[in-house]
């Protein structure tokens, strides 16, 4: 994958879709926009909460390719029962279901790693 238009802030004219977590980038808000070639050109969408999860992870080294929203989602959950299990050793089992959605498990991990997230964030 080719980096043609590095990462940058951008204020949304219309709604989007996080290319990450796939929850609507409201109109007026600002998110992560990038372009690059992979076979195609494209442009890469994203919430600057998963923009700033994925960092900190540390998601974007693990992954030679680029991250795409299965990787994402993939270091998300695996995160999400770390947690679970260090935060909650004797319930980690209940807690950590595999019926939550994944937003949820999302706003989890933000929220223990320090990260904010807008209210306004529609799936």
């Amino acid at each position: 994958m080719e980096t043609i238009q590095a990462p940058t802030k951008t204020k949304a004219i219309k709604d989007h879709r996080c290319d990450f977590c796939n929850a609507i980038i409201p109109k007026g808000s600002t998110y992560i926009r990038s372009v690059h070639k992979f076979d195609i050109v494209y442009a890469w969408k994203t919430h600057e909460h998963c923009a700033e999860i994925a960092t900190k992870l540390r998601m974007y080294e693990s992954f030679d390719e680029g991250v795409d929203a299965d990787a994402f989602c993939e270091c998300i959950n695996d995160e999400h029962q770390e947690l679970m299990n260090r935060l909650y050793p004797d319930e980690a089992h209940v807690k950590h279901s595999e019926f939550a959605k994944f937003n949820e498990r999302l706003s989890f991990v933000l929220e223990q790693h320090g990260i904010s997230q807008p209210l306004n964030i529609a799936t």
